[in-house]
Order: structure tokens, then C-alpha cells, then sequence
């Protein structure tokens, strides 16, 4: 006969829902520890006495976490030169590894985008934000247990803006004229231009041509019929706007 006890850290161990206790055999017996955490992160030493002597032997217990992150990273929409800040907090055992990732490429920290990391604490900002940082800006955590990634998907606006408004435009029946507009805003508008209310298609007689957030209207060989209200239209499926004008078409006198 022998007698065995169970210590963790300094206190016996005895049955409960905490330590389940498990007799196999005569001279075999299992241990089980419910419902870990890190606080049991703690020697477990076995100690077995007959009337020949005793002997024990310590296991360090390692509590092992897979990684989480909370919370888990939103979408975002910010205004053209305003900060973008992204936070979480990451949990793990062992201490998980963090990375920052754009489009599923690594992010390098930079004069424009700062990467901290605050203990628990993981932070990304962009104090001023530019169109070109569009993307999925992902958080991906991992220890040797396991991986998990949380991802923020960044919208970058900016308010539509005409550089230039139209204004009335006098032609000399039989001459060319023209109208140019600029507009700016992210994302990038649709412009279409209109005849009375009526959407001009390029033709021989009306031409557009647009690069970039430029676009001109051509109105080829004036007449009478081309008498009217030109608009253009800014539309980038978030806003729209719309500037104006007038055409009339002078005809020429000889003396």
C-alpha cells in the first residue's frame, strides 16, 4: 500500500469541480484540472509514501491561450486629411506576435503612418489621410497555439468641388465654343453634361472630352438651335452637384 498526494503550488489538491481525480488501475492515477487559467500557471508536484520510503517528482504546469483580439477592428470612412486611428487589444499565451498588413501586405511604420504597440494595446494611425490609403487594413495576431486576424476596411472622401463654375457663353453663329470645368472630390466623379435637361451624346456637332477631373464640351459650328441652358453634372454615387450656364448664339451682320 501507498498513500499520494497532490500539491499545486502550495495547496493540496482534492477533489472537486476544479481537480477531477481519476483511480485507473491500483497504481495508476490521472489528474485533471478544469476550467484553466493563467493564475494555474503553477508547479504541480506529486508526492507517493509506502513503508519503504517516498519520493516525489514537480511538473510546471504551462497555461497555453489562443490568440483573440477585442475588440474586432470596424469600417471606416474619413474625410480627405483627417486622422485614421485603428485599435484592439490582443490576448494570448504565450506573448502573441502582431502585424499590421494594407491589401495583405506588410505595413513599414513611416513619417505618415505610426504603428504602436502599448502592452495589450496595438494602435495604427494615419494623422492625415490622402486617397491613396484606400484598402483593407488588417490586425493578423499569432502565437505558437494558434492565428487569428481582424480587418478594417478604410474609405477615404472627400466633398465634391467645382474649380471653375460655368458662366453665359455669347457665340458667333458658325464658330466653335467651348466650356471646361474641374472638379475634385474622392471618390472620383462621374461627369456628364446636358443640353436643356436632355444628356448630350458626342457627336459631329457636340464633342466631350475628359482626363482626369477635367472635362470640356465642344459646340461645333454654332446655330440658332444651339441656343439653350449647358450643365454639367458631378456625381461620384455618395454626392452630386451641378454648375450652369447659358449659350447664346449671335448671328453676324455685314454693312
Amino acid at each position: 500500500m501507498f498513500s499520494l498526494k497532490r500539491i499545486h503550488g502550495t495547496k493540496p489538491i482534492k477533489p472537486s469541480k476544479k481537480y477531477e481525480i481519476i483511480e485507473e488501475t491500483p497504481t495508476t492515477s490521472k489528474l485533471i484540472i478544469h476550467d484553466v487559467t493563467p493564475e494555474d500557471e503553477l508547479p504541480v508536484q506529486i508526492k507517493v509514501k509506502n513503508s519503504l520510503g517516498e519520493t516525489d517528482t514537480t511538473v510546471q504546469l504551462k497555461v497555453l491561450e489562443t490568440p483573440r483580439i477585442e475588440p474586432q477592428l470596424t469600417d471606416k470612412e474619413v474625410k480627405v486629411n483627417q486622422p485614421l486611428v485603428l485599435k484592439a487589444n490582443v490576448h494570448g499565451r504565450p506573448k502573441v506576435d502582431v502585424q499590421w498588413l494594407k491589401d495583405q501586405k506588410p505595413i513599414t511604420p513611416s513619417d505618415r503612418i505610426k504603428i504602436e504597440r502599448n502592452g495589450d494595446e496595438c494602435i495604427l494611425t494615419i494623422p492625415n489621410i490622402k486617397e491613396e490609403d484606400i484598402g483593407a487594413y488588417t490586425l493578423s495576431v499569432k502565437n505558437k497555439v494558434g492565428k487569428v486576424d481582424t480587418t478594417s476596411n478604410v474609405n477615404v472622401t472627400a466633398a465634391l468641388k467645382f474649380n471653375n463654375q460655368l458662366n453665359d457663353l455669347d457665340i458667333i453663329q458658325g464658330s466653335n465654343g467651348t466650356f471646361t470645368v474641374e472638379c475634385e472630390g474622392v471618390p472620383k466623379p462621374k461627369l456628364t453634361w446636358y443640353f436643356n435637361d436632355n444628356e448630350i451624346k458626342p457627336n459631329q456637332k457636340t464633342r466631350v472630352d475628359t482626363k482626369g477631373p477635367t472635362s470640356t464640351l465642344t459646340i461645333n459650328k454654332a446655330d440658332m438651335p444651339d441656343v439653350g441652358v449647358y450643365k454639367v453634372v458631378a456625381d461620384n454615387g455618395k454626392e452630386k452637384i451641378e454648375t450652369k450656364a447659358n449659350v447664346d448664339v449671335c448671328g453676324m451682320f455685314f454693312f
